[in-house]
């Protein structure tokens, strides 16, 4: 099964004005969650390469089913220290990936439950763990490609 991904490219703007031109590449794809109620609607969600597990903010988790209650944490970033520390609950979650044809199986992620507002961000366990990330940023194309 192959979900296709939107490859965005953006202009560093800060770049820009010291007089570079500089730019950067946003890979999206679509979730929808298991929730109390049934799934939730399919949302645009940032697939970031970079990042472990996923991420949630409050006004969207607190209504999804946990399939792990998991424990409170501190999600950190690359600044050190306590204050740029966001509250969250590392729990999982049970979400399916689509693009605008294709939505995949039931895929179970451990995430970060955000206690603030934060992007939704698809990290690398549950997803980059179960299929190949195909990108070819030159012409903003991607996929990924789960085994059957």
């Amino acid at each position: 099964m192959i979900i296709h991904l939107e490859v965005k490219r953006f202009l560093d703007l800060e770049a820009f004005d010291h007089g570079l031109k500089v730019f950067s590449f946003r890979i999206w794809l679509r979730a929808s969650f298991k929730s109390l109620p049934g799934w939730t609607p399919r949302l645009p969600i940032l697939l970031d390469t970079g990042a472990p597990f996923s991420v949630l903010p409050r006004s969207f988790w607190s209504t999804l089913e946990l399939a792990h209650q998991g424990f409170p944490t501190g999600l950190r970033g690359l600044v050190p220290g306590q204050a740029a520390v966001i509250h969250a609950r590392f729990a999982q979650v049970i979400c399916r990936l689509s693009d605008a044809q294709t939505i995949s199986d039931a895929i179970p992620l451990w995430a970060f439950l955000a206690d603030g507002e934060v992007p939704l961000v698809v990290g690398c366990s549950g997803v980059l763990d179960r299929a190949r990330l195909t990108l070819d940023a030159a012409h903003l194309t991607g996929h990924l490609e789960f085994s059957s």
